[in-house]
């Protein structure tokens, strides 16, 4: 579990696009705004609104995995609001990014699905996948 403090700072973009590696997130916000998701196909985001006592549930790129993209991996991103009034406050929020065990096989055959895509062959753990995903996102730290 997470918690967020976005302070807005001098840019327009608190947190860039990008997918979760988990297989899923719970995120409790505040009711500041800011949070946008990319829909599918396109290149226009979409502005979330905010539901007292909800939770928003988003799928990760390890679920994208082991469901063959039957469940993709949300793109988002957090911006800093238009309305002045709130711009200037910071935003709040709580993730639980859920995580299959390091050590779990992440193969989806295990659903029993027609595949969409020619999978490999080659059957990862959790821990791989998620290493893999994070070199590729900051390949920059990585030497």
């Amino acid at each position: 579990m997470t918690s967020m403090n976005w302070d807005h700072g001098r840019s327009s973009i608190r947190c860039g696009a990008h997918a979760d590696y988990c297989t899923f997130t719970l995120l409790a916000q505040d009711s500041e705004g800011g949070l946008e998701v990319k829909l599918r196909g396109t290149d226009k985001w979409e502005r979330v609104g905010h539901l007292p006592g909800a939770l928003f549930i988003s799928c990760g790129e390890t679920m994208a995995i082991w469901t063959d993209q039957l469940y993709h991996a949300l793109q988002h991103r957090v911006v800093v609001p238009d309305q002045v009034d709130i711009r200037h406050r910071g935003r709040h929020s709580i993730a639980y990014f859920c995580h299959p065990d390091n050590s779990a096989l992440i193969d989806p055959n295990d659903l029993d699905i027609t595949p969409k895509q020619t999978t490999s062959d080659v059957i990862q753990n959790a821990y791989d996948i998620t290493m893999a995903l994070a070199k590729g996102a900051f390949a920059h730290h990585y030497s």
